[in-house]
């Protein structure tokens, strides 16, 4: 197709290619939001930042080079990019940032760099092929629904650095068979594993006192689960429709346990109620 160079910026426009002359240094916000037919695009070395929602809805964009000078990448950067199949994150990289890659529904992986601290909400929420993922150690907090609906995600480790899941985490995460929790790990949030239908055993961490509401619920092959001593609180259907889970032991120190905590738990054959409950 023909090149379209456009004098008073630089930039090459071929049909569905974008070539960025060297002297621009960051991608603003919106940049090539909707480009549709957007299929390459050739960033400079000089790039340092790419803006909130800068390749939104790029969906025949299959690939990305990220310059090595990249330190941040913008909220929703790349979300709704349904052909994105792999992309490099540069080591400057210290934080995914909200709903950076939501929608990324081919998205089958991605390596990231060892000075990440934060995933963000919504990080990866969406990514239904994304089977594995590792993640450093340096990683202090996971937030709310990072990995909502990675459907294809089998396992996941969780480095001890690790303090802070937020709700809906893993919610949908029907493949997920097992998970090892951090030490540091003081509360299950609301709908963490809500429907992950595969996970059959977890261990919790013993410093871990409170499991939110539906934390569990729905994981229809969990049947094994312990439950720490310093747990005082177990929130309302925190798990509901377990239908596999067989038997529970409830800590001494548990006062308060929600409603309908154990609806539909149909194997159920034995749980004990200590004295320390509140009715």
């Amino acid at each position: 197709s023909k090149n379209i160079a456009v004098p008073d910026d630089g930039i090459i426009y071929f049909r569905d290619k974008v070539v960025l002359p060297d002297c621009v240094t960051r991608v603003n916000d919106r940049a090539f939001a909707n480009c549709s037919s957007l299929k390459s695009i050739i960033l400079p070395d000089g790039i340092t930042k790419i803006g909130e929602y800068a390749f939104f809805g790029c969906r025949a964009l299959p690939s990305i080079n990220l310059p090595d000078e990249i330190t941040k990448i913008g909220e929703h950067a790349f979300s709704g990019c349904s052909s994105l199949v792999s992309i490099n994150l540069p080591y400057g990289i210290t934080k995914i940032c909200w709903g950076t890659f939501d929608g990324c529904r081919v998205l089958s992986s991605i390596n990231l760099p060892d000075g990440i601290k934060r995933i963000g909400e919504f990080a990866f929420s969406g990514c239904s092929s994304l089977s594995s993922i590792n993640l450093p150690d340096g990683i202090t907090k996971i937030g709310r629904s990072a990995f909502y609906g990675c459907s294809s995600l089998t396992s996941i480790n969780l480095p001890d650095s690790i303090t802070e899941i937020d709700w809906e985490t893993f919610s949908g995460c029907i493949l997920l068979e097992s998970i090892i929790l951090p030490d540091g790990i003081a509360e299950i949030g609301r709908r963490t594993f809500y429907c992950c239908n595969s996970l059959t055993a977890i261990n919790l961490p013993g410093g871990i006192t409170k499991i939110g509401s539906e934390a569990f619920s729905r994981c229809g092959s969990l049947k094994l689960i312990n439950l720490p001593d310093c747990i005082t609180e177990i929130g309302r259907e925190a798990f509901s429709d377990c239908s596999s889970l067989t038997l529970i032991t409830l800590p001494e120190r548990i006062t308060e346990i929600g409603h309908s905590a154990f609806r539909g738990c149909s194997s159920l054959t034995f749980i004990n109620f200590p004295d320390s409950l509140r009715y």
